[in-house]
């Protein structure tokens, strides 16, 4: 699969045994940060999730908007 990164990212990959790592090789900057981005999605698929649950108005809980001049609002 990293062969396909590669060649999408104009990109050199390899793994250095002794240093138990991936090695990018590329042109640019970009090219590597892309290379590493989709290794990085490869390898460490990443699941978020929000620290806080939010309540919609027609549920328990209340939404307070804040105007630019301050005021609050309630919806």
């Amino acid at each position: 699969m990293y062969h396909k990164i590669a060649l999408e990212t104009f990109t050199d990959i390899t793994f250095v045994h002794d240093k138990n790592a991936i090695q990018i090789m590329g042109d640019t900057q970009e090219d590597v940060f892309k290379a590493q981005s989709q290794l990085n999605l490869l390898f460490f698929p990443v699941n978020t999730k929000s620290k806080k649950s939010w309540a919609r108005p027609d549920r328990p809980g209340k939404f307070i908007l804040t105007k630019a001049n301050g005021d609050k609002g309630g919806i």
